[in-house]
């Protein structure tokens, strides 16, 4: 079965869905093998293991290139943090195209302004303008191809798994 369409099917079926990070092909086969559904493709695991901080210091291609060799590494669905799409709705609709084409099911982006800090660090969260979020997610609604590649946004009451596809 296509991964987006088990991960579809384990939201359809209402279930707790048991999901883990991971920040290379390693640690991906390792939570495949401790019996998880799914792998958090985690931006701060991946930027850390680059020795860097989850600030937006990564390009799109780094994280993109992480999640593939995860990807190619199990059998189980990928869910990929997106950070904010990578900039504006231009650069959401390139990203969700890049994601859907490397098998990945499913991204996350936060509201933030880019470049965003890591939620971790107190204050500095600025929040990208609803208008602005708003044409993120219909931008990548848009874009994608596969009508079970999931999306899902964080923050200020748009968490719900998944947008509105």
């Amino acid at each position: 079965m296509k991964k987006t369409r088990l991960l579809r099917k384990y939201f359809n079926e209402k279930k707790v869905i048991r999901v883990m990070g991971a920040h290379n092909g390693l640690s991906a086969t390792l939570v495949e093998n401790a019996g998880f559904n799914g792998i958090w493709a985690s931006g701060f695991e991946i930027s850390t293991s680059y020795a860097v901080p989850d600030a937006n210091i990564l390009t799109m291609t780094q994280y993109l290139e992480t999640a593939e060799v995860m990807n190619l590494a199990v059998s189980i669905p990928i869910i990929a943090d997106c950070d904010t799409g990578y900039g504006n709705s231009n650069n959401v609709i390139h990203m969700v195209k890049r994601y859907e084409a490397a098998g990945i099911a499913a991204v996350c982006i936060e509201d933030k302004q880019f470049p965003k800090v890591n939620s971790f660090v107190a204050g500095r969260q600025t929040l990208a303008s609803i208008p602005e979020f708003v044409g993120k997610i219909m931008a990548a609604v848009n874009s994608r191809e596969d009508p079970d590649f999931i999306g899902y946004s964080q923050n200020r009451g748009f968490n719900k798994w998944p947008w509105s596809w």
